[in-house]
């Protein structure tokens, strides 16, 4: 699989796999509980990709050890207002699936942290990912994320806490 890289502003960011960052909130302040869904949409905006190997000589687009950097914005899906960020760093571990693997840490606006690491894929749809810890509300959160690529710039989460 090849990535795809654009510059915004000045920066090269990965086109294929914006997808795997960040989404808004639609559910109600008493819906923060275990057993709910928190759906947000990422703003993929501030992401740098890495060519780690092309600095060893590799004359790859895209090599096994390559990373993105990112931390972007998560809205809320039916106002678009902010209602947090996340951050993370995936590196890639299959080129020809276009798989990383990610850390990836979901900060929602005065409820906490949802951290989460495993195999997300550039291809469009990744998940479920496993929650592996939470702060504040989510203390001892146990779920799944699931992320969708939307476009180049825009990716929708679904955040599932279970009991």
């Amino acid at each position: 699989m090849e990535i795809r890289l654009r510059k915004l502003g000045g920066v090269p960011t990965v086109l294929a796999v914006a997808g795997l960052v960040a989404t808004g909130v639609t559910c109600p302040q008493a819906a923060w509980a275990a057993g709910r869904t928190i759906h947000v949409l990422e703003q993929a905006t501030n992401l740098t990709y890495v060519p780690v190997q092309s600095l060893l000589g590799s004359t790859s687009a895209t090599n096994a050890g390559d990373y993105i950097a990112f931390d972007d914005p998560l809205v809320d899906p039916a106002t678009t207002a902010r209602v947090g960020h996340v951050s993370g760093q995936c590196t890639l571990v299959d080129v020809k699936a276009g798989v990383f693997t990610c850390f990836v840490n979901v900060f929602l606006t005065g409820r906490g942290e949802i951290a989460s690491q495993g195999g997300y894929n550039a291809t469009g749809t990744t998940g479920p990912a496993p929650i592996s810890a939470g702060t504040d509300q989510f203390l001892g959160a146990v779920g799944t994320i699931t992320i969708k690529v939307l476009s180049a710039t825009s990716n929708d989460w679904l955040i599932r806490l279970v009991d």
